[in-house]
């Protein structure tokens, strides 16, 4: 067996090598048979829909566009198979795979983040079985779950069913979180089966489950990150912080992907601390499941991936170029080719999708600039969890003056406090916490920087290029690192008192910063409640039998009962499902 013994004479790269190349083989060789097996664009009912000029269904919009993109992804699939030889002697090398200090969180830490989790998870518990509201309703008729309707042939009534290539490929509202939408159809199969429930109901809570884990996960990772640090203090308070913030608290019950998003620019920030210390090919391919998670749950995280791994990027240039480092150029090599597999995987399952986008932002999206009372409105979101909705007057009060006028009779008299939370206290906080990031090496100044540059790019894009509206939630992929600074920055002061005291390593936590944080975190919990006058909070619960959202000409109507409607708008909308 002479192969065999060419293999076992090999070092550990050269197997590595010929498992990457057969692994690559094999992929190439099944999505050829693929590519000849599926039905072609120009075949079948698709074709002549496409040469009507028909409107094209979700299965056509598979059956072209998947297509295509599978050739464009065999091609790029054999060029690196092509290449494989040039790339994996640059990519190879020891240098970066030398020792990395070990996170062992304490038995304290870990009981300290299970204490967070446990409140995190009964601050969330109480909205997850309210009625579906906003775009939620959306993805679970389309992509999820379906809706019932009166037949137009028969007049009879039918169960239109959001089947699984709907979950992956339905696109029209450019809404769907595709990745949530995958996890809640599985986890609504699986309530199903252990309940016995028919498949034209829904449970409430089984549908928001994915984001629910995804948004405690979040905070678990937001905790990690910072134990990669050695700031164990900081890493409890950035959880706590994270665990009580309303906006972080609502979208981790939303069935929407923005729970799941944040999961994954954690992870992906986990990984690139790892990448960017050690840099192991796990490091960087963790680094692109994390940017492909949160990509797929989320396309607005493209801001996020355009800055966090430009940033990644420009640290491992410069070390090459500096050759800082012996293995500079084999890290660089490996988080490009990282890139080009994880870009081409997401290119491949989202291509359906782009022309329904597409055509839905050109044609039918609202486009409007981002006004400083659109800033006015993120900041108070961002910073204490709450929407100001009363007192504006007309709609089109967008000014810097308006604001202002806005600020001084309606703010200022009775909302000093949290005034002073939003726009004094969490950016000095926070901004204290950057600081002490960015002294943490290459790595720590990329989480200082990058989440701010991902807001930067979203706001320039928004606003000097597409036009398009974007809500304050757009931005949430930063709130973890916002938490994270702000966890950092309340430590600073109880740090540097040790520091004048000269106990660098002493144990305990110093009492300055337990006074510090519970002064401000009492202050954000204090202003951030619920009931408050003047504030939009999110319902606890929905208590109508039912919710009502139109689209068109149709109202879609959800009842408690785990049933959707579709009734005509001008239709009376009856008190219970009527069949």
């Amino acid at each position: 067996m002479p192969l065999l013994d060419r293999y076992r004479s090999l070092d550990k790269w050269g197997r590595r090598y010929w498992w990457v190349v057969g692994g690559g083989v094999v992929l190439l060789v099944g999505l050829i048979l693929w590519l000849r097996a599926v039905e072609h664009p120009w075949e079948g009912k698709t074709a002549r829909r496409v040469a009507r000029g028909d409107r094209l269904g979700v299965a056509d919009y598979v059956q072209i566009y998947a297509y295509w993109a599978g050739v464009k992804v065999a091609v790029v699939i054999a060029l690196l198979l092509a290449t494989s030889k040039w790339w994996w002697r640059w990519a190879r090398g020891d240098g970066g795979e030398g020792a990395l200090e070990t996170v062992r969180p304490s038995p304290v830490s870990l009981a300290g983040i299970l204490v967070v989790l446990v409140l995190g998870a009964f601050l969330r518990a109480p909205t997850m079985d309210r009625l579906v509201m906003r775009d939620e309703q959306d993805n679970l008729r389309r992509s999820i779950h379906g809706f019932h309707e009166i037949d137009r042939r028969s007049g009879e009534p039918v169960f239109r069913e959001a089947s699984w290539q709907d979950a992956f490929f339905e696109n029209r509202y450019a809404n769907n979180p595709v990745l949530f939408s995958i996890a809640a159809k599985a986890s609504l199969a699986a309530w199903r089966g252990a309940t016995g429930a028919g498949r034209e109901y829904f449970d409430p809570v089984a549908l928001r489950m994915p984001s629910l884990v995804g948004g405690l996960a979040s905070i678990a990772g937001v905790w990690w990150l910072l134990l990669m640090f050695r700031m164990p203090v900081p890493a409890f308070l950035a959880a706590l912080y994270l665990a009580l913030h309303p906006l972080h608290i609502e979208y981790s019950v939303q069935a929407r992907g923005y729970g799941i998003m944040m999961l994954g620019v954690v992870v992906a920030a986990i990984y690139a601390v790892k990448g960017m210390r050690r840099g192991r090919w796990r490091d960087w391919m963790g680094f692109g499941a994390g940017l492909f998670v949160a990509l797929y749950a989320y396309a607005g995280s493209i801001y996020f991936l355009l800055a966090f791994g430009g940033c990644v990027g420009l640290v491992l240039l410069a070390r090459a170029v500096r050759k800082s480092r012996p293995d500079a150029v084999a890290q660089l090599v490996r988080l490009a080719v990282v890139g080009v597999v994880a870009g081409a995987a997401y290119y491949q399952l989202i291509a359906p999708s782009l022309p329904q986008i597409e055509a839905h932002l050109t044609n039918k999206y609202e486009k409007f600039p981002l006004t400083p009372r659109w800033l006015f409105h993120a900041a108070t979101e961002y910073g204490g969890g709450a929407l100001f909705i009363d007192g504006w007057g007309k709609e089109d009060r967008n000014s810097t003056a308006e604001v202002a006028e806005f600020l001084r009779l309606h703010m200022l008299p009775g909302e000093k406090l949290f005034l002073l939370l939003v726009f004094v206290l969490t950016p000095i906080v926070a901004l204290l916490g950057f600081r002490r990031l960015a002294w943490g090496g290459s790595a720590g100044r990329v989480i200082a920087i990058a989440p701010a540059l991902a807001v930067l790019f979203d706001y320039l894009h928004h606003q000097f290029v597409t036009g398009l509206y974007a809500y304050f939630w757009y931005w949430i992929y930063a709130l973890p690192f916002l938490a994270a600074a702000v966890g950092v920055g309340l430590a600073e002061p109880g740090r540097w008192m040790r520091a004048r005291r000269g106990d660098g390593g002493g144990g305990g936590v110093p009492v300055l910063t337990i006074a510090v944080a519970a002064l401000f975190l009492g202050l954000f919990v204090w202003q951030t409640a619920p009931g408050q006058p003047g504030r939009m909070h999110r319902p606890k619960k929905a208590f109508a039998p039912y919710s009502v959202h139109q689209r068109g000409k149709s109202n879609w109507v959800v009842y408690a009962d785990g049933r959707m409607l579709r009734q005509l708008a001008e239709e009376e909308i009856p008190e219970s499902f009527p069949w």
